[in-house]
């Protein structure tokens, strides 16, 4: 089908649902659920520097809504002991601003608690502007509570400014005014609503709407959709409207490029079955982008919120500028737990993202959103390499399920490990180019080509995928497959290739000798420590994954031979991965690098107890929600903890 003609469909599919009456009584609902919210009286509490225990982080709360005051904060209390008498706060600067958006229109009271700071032992007198009206404050050397009235702003914002004057400390350039740690804000009353704030909701609510229908959800089930979503804005509306307020704007346009995605990625996914030669179901390309969708807004709109930390990000952004100079070696200090010292650092990520740039995006929102929709694309790479060992669809769909939340990736994208997530993006292609190996579908220059595009993604992935395919061979080998000698020969090329093509330039590097790191553990501990990912709950794989990935596993190896020797030699990786600990501290990346054979297996698992009748596809619905609910909750604890 022609671009223009495909444009033209999709044009008319949208002018269709945007005449239905469930959209507009969900438009309407938003509007009068959003009213009534913020009617609730609301009150906040903003630490100022962080939280009275959060001396061993950085705190980032506060920074969406604070301008002028010291990037770090600062800590007053026991000196070597966090507790609840350590008190963090910041310097705020001559001019300082506080501004919460789209709270409500009302009167506020506030209450700041702070000092001068000033060692003259006098009240320093500052200005302080709520909303308008202005006051002159003597703020005064010792810690004390300040209340304001703050009326109600015609911008439905509360807006605090902040002039004092300044000391300037000997060797100091900063011109200090105070030192705060706490503003505490209350409504004074029913509120009027945010009506930017209500009509951004509502707009997102219907891009939720269309997209369900874009999906093929009927009427009642996209309007039941939307409703999910409108509650969702209520609840926060009620009990966290700042932290929705100053994101809300960005997070529709996240929805917005979603729906893009999911109107673009369709005919891809459907091009690629037809390559394959997939006989697919009517609506089943479209329900995988859908899932690709859901699981690139999962990471996206995590990721990307203000009061989000990812303490590496800067780092690749910087990598990504000297890739656009010409830069192409680089290295990274491993961590003291790794053994320390600069290692190898394959600039995978940023020669794919440099062309890229000519968007114009923000550095940041391009690494992070590009890095999230590869890791989200592992679920279409997986749907194709199950459809084409010839799983059922429903598996496919059990697998991208158990993928929405993959929680060693989530962690790795929270942290800013964004060259070991793409690094992991090109192994589900290069299994893809295997199986199509296999089958005589594709040549072995191909297969070559995969596995050297992703023994360069990433160092620690090229050592895990580096025993992966070890591990292949010697099971081949053991089953006397016929192909083991020429995927040998194949391997042996590209590995020579690889390393001397481009880790040679890291020689001097490779063979540089680091500080050995006293160990606290021993190897037997270490090794402990990390089988506890799969048995604890809270672990990053889990006990309920563990099992289904391994009965996945006993499933492909006797239906799917030629699927199920590729996740036993991941299995069997990764416990040879484990065989660092006898040296270093902390073991490779084993969690992310295992997670897809974990997924492939338990949608297979899954998909096997669907087609036991009525009574097993309870169970599995319920173990595929409560997998999903496990690796939801750790995301969201791991965006609101990680500093």
């Amino acid at each position: 089908m022609p671009i223009w003609q495909a444009v033209a469909d999709e044009a008319r599919e949208l002018t269709r649902v945007l005449a239905e009456p469930w959209l507009w009584l969900a438009a309407a609902a938003m509007l009068l659920c959003g009213t009534l919210a913020y009617l609730v009286p609301y009150d906040l509490r903003l630490d100022i520097g962080g939280s009275p225990k959060d001396c061993n982080g950085a705190a980032v709360f506060d920074v969406p809504y604070i301008v002028g005051f010291n990037p770090e904060p600062e800590f007053a209390g026991p000196a070597d002991d966090c507790t609840d008498r350590t008190i963090a706060y910041r310097w705020a600067f001559e001019d300082a601003t506080v501004e919460f958006p789209g709270i409500g229109r009302v009167a506020y009271d506030v209450v700041l608690r702070l000092t001068s700071g000033q060692p003259t032992g006098q009240a320093v007198p500052s200005t302080w502007i709520a909303n308008g009206a202005a006051l002159v404050v003597p703020v005064r050397p010792e810690a004390r509570a300040y209340h304001l009235l703050a009326p109600p702003s015609a911008f439905s914002s509360l807006r605090l400014d902040f002039q004092t004057s300044p000391y300037q400390p000997p060797g100091d350039p900063r011109a200090l005014g105070f030192a705060v740690d706490r503003i505490h804000v209350s409504s004074l009353g029913p509120a009027a609503p945010s009506w930017f704030q209500l009509l951004t909701l509502t707009a997102m609510v219907t891009l939720a709407y269309l997209m369900a229908r874009h999906w093929a959800l009927s009427q009642p089930l996209a309007a039941s959709v939307a409703v999910v979503a409108i509650a969702a804005f209520v609840a926060l509306l009620i009990w966290q409207r700042e932290g929705l307020t100053i994101f809300s704007g960005q997070a529709l346009r996240l929805m917005l490029v979603g729906f893009l995605l999911a109107v673009a990625l369709e005919p891809l996914a459907r091009g690629a079955a037809r390559a394959l030669e997939i006989s697919l179901l009517p609506l089943e390309a479209r329900r995988i982008v859908a899932l690709v969708v859901i699981a690139w807004l999962i990471r996206a709109l995590g990721l990307l919120h203000p009061q989000t930390y990812s303490s590496d990000v800067g780092l690749h952004m910087n990598n990504l500028l000297g890739v656009t100079r010409g830069e192409v070696i680089f290295t990274e200090g491993l961590p003291a737990e790794a053994g320390g010292g600069a290692a190898p650092y394959p600039p995978a990520l940023y020669v794919m993202l440099a062309p890229w740039q000519l968007l114009n995006l923000d550095l940041r929102t391009l690494v992070t959103t590009a890095n999230a929709l590869a890791d989200s694309l592992a679920i279409l790479w997986i749907w194709l390499v199950l459809r084409l060992v010839g799983a059922s669809p429903s598996a496919s769909y059990f697998a991208a399920g158990l993928y929405l939340f993959a929680t060693p990736l989530l962690r790795s994208l929270s942290t800013g490990e964004m060259a070991n997530v793409w690094g992991q993006s090109l192994v589900l292609p290069w299994l893809l180019a295997l199986l199509l190996w296999r089958k005589g579908r594709v040549t072995a220059a191909v297969l070559g080509a995969a596995t050297a595009i992703a023994l360069l993604g990433h160092s620690g992935v090229f050592l895990s995928l580096g025993l992966l395919l070890a591990a292949l061979g010697v099971i081949w080998l053991v089953h006397r497959d016929q192909q083991v000698w020429k995927f040998a020969l194949v391997v042996m090329l590209v590995v020579v290739g690889v390393v001397v093509g481009y880790f040679f330039a890291f020689l001097d590097v490779l063979t540089r000798t680091s500080t050995p790191v006293t160990s606290s553990t021993t190897p037997l501990e270490r090794l402990g420590n990390e089988a506890r990912e799969f048995v604890v709950v809270s672990g990053q794989i889990g006990p309920l994954l563990a099992v289904l990935g391994l009965s996945g596993l006993v499933a492909a190896w006797y239906r799917w031979r030629r699927l199920g020797d590729v996740l036993a030699a991941w299995w069997l990786s990764t416990l040879l991965s484990w065989s660092t600990l006898l040296f270093s501290q902390q073991a490779l990346r084993w969690e992310a690098f295992l997670f897809p054979a974990l997924v492939l297996g338990g949608g297979l698992a899954l998909a096997e107890l669907w087609r036991q009748g009525a009574a097993h596809r309870w169970t599995a619905a319920v173990l595929l929600f409560a997998a999903t609910a496990h690796g939801g909750i750790l995301w969201v604890q791991r965006l609101i903890t990680y500093r």
